[in-house]
């Protein structure tokens, strides 16, 4: 990979794992004000937006690979 794609990916894979955490989490507080159960579901939210974050993360990186494959093929 050049520099520019890494530079790419990373800044993509920050923004993910942002957006992934702010949303989780944000769902994550609003459960716990409906339910009573703070901060549990804000905690639960924001690890779930940590893992869906490194999934997609994964998902990218193991893409190139994939499509190298199928051209092989």
């Amino acid at each position: 990979m050049k520099n520019s794609n890494l530079f790419v990916l990373a800044l993509n894979f920050g923004w993910n794992l942002l957006i992934s955490i702010i949303v989780l989490g944000f769902f994550g507080r609003w459960l716990d004000g409906k339910l009573g159960t703070e901060p549990w579901l804000l905690i639960v939210g924001i690890l779930l937006g940590i893992a869906v974050g490194f999934k997609g993360l994964f998902v990218q990186l193991l893409k190139p690979e994939s499509d190298r494959r199928r051209s092989k093929d």
